[in-house]
């Protein structure tokens, strides 16, 4: 593999990973180019013409671009025409240098080392559309040369590894960041569909949803694109087109049952009275809150038989009544019996949230949640309860624990 000394230009803007491999000489830098006798496509040339490129190519490799330039001043080839245009590169590029290039591959299309060039001048313009264009088209015609690979490197530079940055900038809560450098990687790929989740997920974080939306649309059914466009609908509160949308989920998808089960089971919150709704959403669950969740959840409790209903004077009245009377009755909950009182707006800790869950899986048939041991985290698999408790997290624990008794 040769190598040509050009002076280094400056990098492309936003870039994520190392630019194409290059070697020192001195002060000066080489960047990968094919000598214009290798590769196929080449024009068919005779002995002397093929001394002389390859004198002149030993020239240029050396700097010596004014004596490469003189050897093959009267040979009209595409091999000549190709080292004249790489001692241009060698020496300061010039504007047109590029457009010199372009009118060149489009006289030759079939001669590999005019696209490879090309590809390294592109980038070296700032051109990363024009690169990677002309870099897939030398991989085409060279396919087992040493630049085959060049395609591929650039793909992964300037597509792949922006899309997975842009979702770590994204989850480092900087979404005009990430936004800005998954556009990058679309400009050359506009059908990624990697780069759409992520440039959706940004616009939701942006709540710019008619953006988010009708860039998920160019998904189709993508499950990950149906999943992301039932969560904005959720948020919404339209419940209906989000039930509609993760329907139509594949049967064997892994989150099918559990985000339908959890929509239909929030479109029935939804037309639940205020309190219920308020207790679902509460970002620190009372111990009011906690019996109006579960009885929600489980509404089959109110027909469990058993146990004797405390009297509690601070329940009179209140809308929750009828969900604390029944989990009390059930010693779900405890009441302090000798005060008559249930104190509802006590917050809940997290060993009373698993007492009560662990209470309305036994009545109800449920297996009990795995609660995280100190020396476990939720990746084992486990489930654990943060403080303050929240009644998004209660709503979920319930849910899964039906879902597991329906399998």
């Amino acid at each position: 593999m040769l190598f040509l000394g050009v002076a280094l230009l400056s990098g492309i803007a936003c870039q994520t990973s190392a630019p194409p491999p290059a070697s020192t000489s001195g002060t000066q830098l080489a960047i990968d180019i094919p000598s214009p006798l290798t590769g196929p496509g080449r024009d068919p040339i005779d002995s002397a013409e093929s001394r002389a490129i390859t004198g002149a190519w030993a020239n240029l490799l050396s700097g010596r671009t004014s004596e490469a330039l003189e050897t093959v001043t009267r040979f009209t080839s595409s091999q000549a025409e190709l080292l004249r245009l790489q001692a241009g590169l060698a020496e300061e590029p010039s504007p047109g240098l590029q457009d010199r290039l372009e009118t060149f591959t489009d006289e030759h299309s079939q001669y590999a080392a005019g696209w490879a060039t090309l590809s390294v001048a592109a980038e070296a313009a700032g051109d990363e559309d024009k690169a990677l264009e002309a870099a897939r088209r030398n991989s085409r015609l060279w396919a087992s040369g040493p630049y085959a690979a060049r395609a591929e490197e650039l793909q992964q530079r300037w597509i792949t590894d922006r899309i997975e940055r842009s979702g770590e900038i994204l989850a480092g809560g900087q979404p005009m960041e990430a936004l800005a450098l998954v556009d990058l990687a679309l400009a050359l790929d506009p059908e990624n569909q990697g780069a759409l989740l992520v440039r959706a997920e940004t616009l939701v974080s942006l709540q710019q949803g008619p953006e988010a939306e009708a860039t998920l649309s160019r998904l189709g059914a993508l499950p990950e694109a149906l999943i992301l466009r039932a969560e904005m609908a959720s948020a919404q509160g339209r419940w209906q087109h989000a039930m509609d949308l993760l329907d139509a989920l594949p049967d064997d998808h892994p989150d099918k049952s559990r985000s339908l089960r959890r929509a239909q089971l929030m479109w029935r919150i939804s037309i639940l009275p205020p309190h219920v709704q308020e207790a679902v959403n509460a970002e620190s669950v009372t111990r009011e809150n906690l019996a109006v969740i579960l009885l929600a959840l489980v509404p089959s409790l109110e027909v469990v038989n058993g146990g004797n209903t405390p009297l509690m004077t601070d329940v009179i009245g209140l809308p929750s009544q009828r969900a604390i009377l029944t989990v009390t009755r059930l010693d779900v909950m405890s009441a302090d019996r000798v005060a008559s009182l249930f104190h509802p707006q006590r917050s809940v800790a997290r060993p009373e949230a698993q007492s009560a869950i662990e209470s309305v899986c036994h009545l109800a048939g449920l297996s009990n949640p795995l609660w995280c041991e100190p020396d476990m985290s939720p990746d084992d698999g486990c489930i654990s309860i943060q403080e303050p408790v929240k009644g998004m997290a209660l709503v979920d624990i319930l849910l899964s624990a039906e879902l597991k008794a329906d399998q």
